[in-house]
């Protein structure tokens, strides 16, 4: 029984184990050098709105916004250069270019990162950023995240030195124009006479009718007028513009100049998108995502020298034309993007933010890298003790329910058999009576039935008998002596009683305290974690979600310890109950045979003997 039992402890320990590391050996890492790493889903449906139908992109730069909201920079190295940015597969590294990161001051980290198929609406896609490798080198590179189609972009970032192009073509601008605080980062500050002029290039050029998209965002300020973008070559010229507020695309060829109708005016002092799209035999405008005009012109063939924020030198009087406000994120490319490109951008780029959704941090450990190694790395140490005590205590009750299982099943088995072979014997005897039952008083019947307590019951009746003269004396006692008998087979009855609950105590305080030992820690626990945020004074979600979910599984292992053992005490008492009917039914029917005796001739001497040798 000993051998037994030790070996379902180790059987539920290896479970138990088995049981806590699943989770986090579930979870693939994608590099075991990486501390930390974080889902990101992008172009999920839109918070407060009803889901959209899911719409694929294709490849698109993300933009990727970190504070300490959602990223922790102590964790990462200073420069940022262990960041890493993995495919939802998490074996796919993506390419991405880090803008700006600033893990002193500001905590802010700026990153592009290049989604190879990205999906609006439904689910989204999701990517993870790893980060937490002391050893890590720079890793980030802003050309190779650009398409083949993009041939300029300029994010306007730089300090001291004129915009520079991120793509491979390297075409860098001449600018007149100052940096200033942008809509991602930095932008560039336009005052009506400043420009940046994008030079002549073979990668900007394009022939007549090619397929161009031409976007930036701006802030318009003052008159709210002015030249966002102009291209000229010879006679053919394109110009994004604002015309008191009001956005316009305006095209000019050898046969003349078309510009869209005039539209509704955009705000001051707010940060707009605009793009042009050249697709065929058809130029659109867009702004904020939305068609606000098309031309019936092919794109006319150009070098790719432009301006931004005035006319190019000779058009017109940039004096008066000239733009006041922000720009920022100025892109080029020869494709016709869809709009939902452009909805993309104002959901990840502009001022809503929208387009990404930040899951919790995890952590890679011993515990695992999922949400159990999370909770288990912020358990304090009165949690620690409190989940040690009610891991003690589980054990035992799982030991205790498995006993008394294995002892209810050996004991209502021998009972069936007794009882069977009881109801046989008296069958047999016939008009003898209790008398007459000879085959349960041999040696060999008490062995077979010796997990019987209905067996017990009979035999402490029996030696009542012979104390008083032997077996034959059923039937013909006193009304004194009868009720001596019941009142040792009651006293055996009060035994058998206390050996079936023996130990049921145990379950009974892993329920009632198993949950009360658990909230202690959680209290403690929730105590210790509002102590430390008051004092390092960072009140953010990353800083009180782990303490507190550390905190909470105190009480979870309470319950863990509470809700089993309930369950196996009502299961316990419900065949205890079934054992203890049996067995007070058997006694009464016994003491009722004894006090009837024989109908006939009762059987002496023999019989009285092997029942004597039974009970010894």
């Amino acid at each position: 029984m000993r051998i037994a039992l030790s070996r379902l402890v180790r059987a539920a320990l290896l479970l138990a184990l088995f049981a806590v590391a699943l989770p986090g050996s579930a979870q693939a890492w994608w590099d075991d050098h990486w501390s930390y790493r974080m889902r990101v889903v992008a172009g999920g449906a839109e918070e407060g709105r009803p889901a959209a139908e899911a719409q694929a992109v294709g490849r698109t730069r993300v933009l990727v916004r970190l504070h300490q909201g959602v990223f922790n920079f102590n964790a990462a190295k200073e420069d940022g250069s262990d960041l890493r940015f993995v495919a939802d597969d998490d074996r796919t590294p993506l390419r991405f270019q880090l803008e700006r990161y600033d893990s002193l001051m500001d905590q802010v980290a700026l990153v592009w990162v290049d989604v190879p198929t990205l999906t609006v609406g439904g689910t989204g896609t999701a990517f993870y950023i790893y980060w937490g490798n002391r050893n890590a080198a720079p890793a980030a590179d802003a050309r190779a995240t650009f398409d083949a189609e993009t041939v300029l972009a300029y994010n306007f970032g730089e300090e001291g030195v004129t915009p520079r192009d991120s793509t491979a073509n390297g075409v860098n601008a001449e600018s007149t124009a100052r940096r200033d605080d942008g809509l991602v980062g930095f932008g560039q500050r336009f005052d009506g006479s400043t420009s940046v002029r994008i030079p002549t290039s073979p990668a900007l050029a394009w022939p007549a009718g090619g397929p161009l998209t031409i976007s930036l965002w701006f802030r318009a300020e003052g008159a709210m007028g002015g030249v966002l973008y102009q291209a000229k070559d010879g006679t053919n010229a394109i110009t994004l513009g604002l015309d008191a507020g009001v956005p316009y695309l305006e095209v000019t060829t050898a046969e003349g100049t078309q510009r869209t109708e005039p539209g509704a005016a955009v705000p001051a002092e707010a940060w707009r998108h605009i793009a042009m799209v050249a697709s065929g035999s058809t130029m659109s405008l867009y702004v904020d995502a939305e068609l606000r005009g098309t031309l019936p012109v092919q794109l006319p063939a150009m070098d790719g020298a432009a301006t931004v924020g005035d006319y190019v030198d000779g058009a017109e009087d940039a004096t008066t034309d000239g733009f006041v406000g922000l720009m920022d994120i100025l892109r080029i490319s020869k494709a016709a993007r869809p709009p939902v490109s452009f909805s993309v951008a104002l959901r990840g780029e502009g001022p809503r933010a929208d387009l990404l959704r930040f899951d919790v941090a995890e952590e890679a450990s011993a515990f695992g890298t999922g949400y159990i190694g999370i909770i288990a790395r912020n358990l304090t140490v009165d949690a620690w003790v409190v989940i040690g005590i009610l891991g003690f205590i589980a054990p035992i009750t799982w030991l205790l329910f498995i006993a008394k299982v294995l002892f209810l099943n050996k004991l209502q088995g021998a009972n069936k058999r007794f009882r069977n072979a009881w109801r046989q014997s008296l069958a047999t005897a016939g008009a003898a009576g209790f008398a007459g039952v000879t085959d349960l008083g041999t040696p060999q019947a008490a062995q077979h039935f010796r997990n019987s307590s209905l067996f017990r019951s009979y035999r402490v009746a029996v030696d009542e008998l012979l104390s008083r003269g032997g077996i034959q004396r059923a039937g013909n006692l006193s009304r004194a002596s009868l009720e001596a008998i019941r009142a040792a087979v009651d006293s055996q009855l009060s035994a058998e009683g206390i050996r079936l609950s023996s130990g049921v105590v145990i379950l009974t305080i892993a329920i009632a305290g198993g949950p009360f030992i658990g909230l202690l820690g959680t209290v403690v626990g929730v105590m210790i974690t509002f102590a430390a945020i008051a004092a390092a004074g960072d009140v953010n979600v990353n800083a009180i979600a782990p303490g507190i979910a550390a905190a909470l599984a105190a009480t979870v292992a309470g319950l863990a310890v509470a809700i089993p053992a309930l369950f196996g005490y009502n299961y316990l008492i419900g065949r205890m109950k079934d054992v203890n009917a049996d067995t007070r039914t058997f006694a009464d029917e016994l003491i009722t045979r004894i006090g009837e005796g024989a109908t006939g001739h009762t059987p002496v001497g023999q019989n009285g003997h092997a029942l004597a040798q039974a009970a010894q």
